[in-house]
């Protein structure tokens, strides 16, 4: 016997004869009629300890007096094409469309959350009427190719921001192993870049206001990643934004923001707020928002044959046009291109 959801199953594998010796067959005997599956305290008599259970709540006893009839299965088991036989019945077959479950799903553009400064960057640019690319950066002045040797300006950048990531501001000794260090993470030789002159770049640096700085500051957060929750347009749903600060540190009771550029200086601040506002706006942004203050100063610092300051001002109404810009960008990048104009 068993009981499966609330019914009683009696099976009919004894003989109905012999005497029940055992405690089990007794236990059975004294609560059922073993020929018939009811029991023995009928509740419907009410000689039952649960007389308050209504008829209807009692489960259904079935009895079966004979061994139930599986149906056998319809289904087979396919057979198996020899490999030999296989490509005369893949030319043989006919084409037909892939299942539903393999076609490509389009995006949704319209619910998209996430985008990078940087593709944000070329929508602003593009809505105010600029040439995103190539930046001033991009174009390495004539002295600058011999610092950085073989390497493409990009991969330069990419030295002198490994470098910076780890540099001690107050002890620049270690200047060539990081060099050398750098070098061998991005799968360059040291030939391939002239190393004193990296070192004499960087020690300029060093004589910055910016760099004096970063000597006495209490926090320093090099290649600082974020991801800035964009809630200014009130007909969008949130926006994350996600982007990488050069330097962000705090000194005398103040956050200051550092970006480091390897190209060529813009011939005017003007021109640096040009290329350069957005980014330094949503940046500053996110500042504000992690830490409660706009940053005290905002640099762009020009690494090339000579090192180069540039000072940033966001005004009041810069930082409205900003907003308005970077609500206009996620628009036009949750619209479908068949759909923009």
């Amino acid at each position: 016997m068993t009981r499966a959801a609330d019914q009683l199953i009696l099976s009919t594998s004894w003989d109905l004869e012999p005497k029940r010796v055992s405690a089990w067959m007794q236990t059975l005997r004294d609560k059922f009629d073993l020929n018939t599956g009811l029991p023995v305290e009928d509740p419907y008599l009410g000689r039952t300890r649960l007389a308050h259970i209504k008829a209807e709540e009692i489960p259904s006893i079935l009895v079966h007096h004979e061994k139930p009839v599986v149906p056998a299965s319809d289904q087979r088991e396919p057979a198996h094409l020899p490999v030999g036989q296989l490509e005369a019945a893949v030319a043989a077959s006919h084409p037909s469309e892939f299942p539903a479950i393999s076609q490509v799903i389009p995006v949704d553009v319209a619910s998209r959350r996430t985008f990078s400064v940087s593709e944000l960057e070329v929508i602003v640019a593009a809505l105010q009427g600029q040439r995103h690319k190539p930046q001033p950066d991009d174009t390495p002045l004539p002295e600058e190719k011999g610092i950085a040797g073989s390497l493409p300006p990009d991969r330069f950048g990419q030295l002198v921001h490994l470098v910076l990531e780890k540099l001690d501001f107050q002890n620049t000794s270690r200047l060539p192993h990081l060099i050398d260090r750098a070098l061998h993470q991005m799968r360059f030789e040291q030939e391939q870049v002239s190393t004193d002159s990296v070192v004499a770049l960087l020690k300029a640096f060093l004589t910055t206001s910016s760099a004096s700085r970063l000597k006495n500051a209490t926090t320093i957060h090099r290649e600082l990643p974020f991801s800035l929750r964009w809630t200014a347009a009130t007909n969008q749903s949130p926006a994350i934004l996600n982007g990488t600060i050069d330097c962000l540190y705090f000194v005398d009771g103040e956050w200051h923001l550092l970006d480091y550029k390897t190209g060529r200086p813009p011939a005017s601040a003007d021109e640096a707020l040009a290329h350069y506002g957005f980014q330094m706006f949503v940046y500053a942004h996110t500042i504000e928002q992690a830490f409660g203050q706009w940053p005290a100063s905002i640099r762009l610092c020009y690494l090339t044959s000579k090192v180069t300051e540039i000072a940033v001002e966001l005004t009041s109404d810069m930082r409205e046009q900003y907003t308005l810009l970077l609500n206009r960008a996620i628009t036009q990048l949750r619209t479908p291109e068949a759909s923009r104009t």
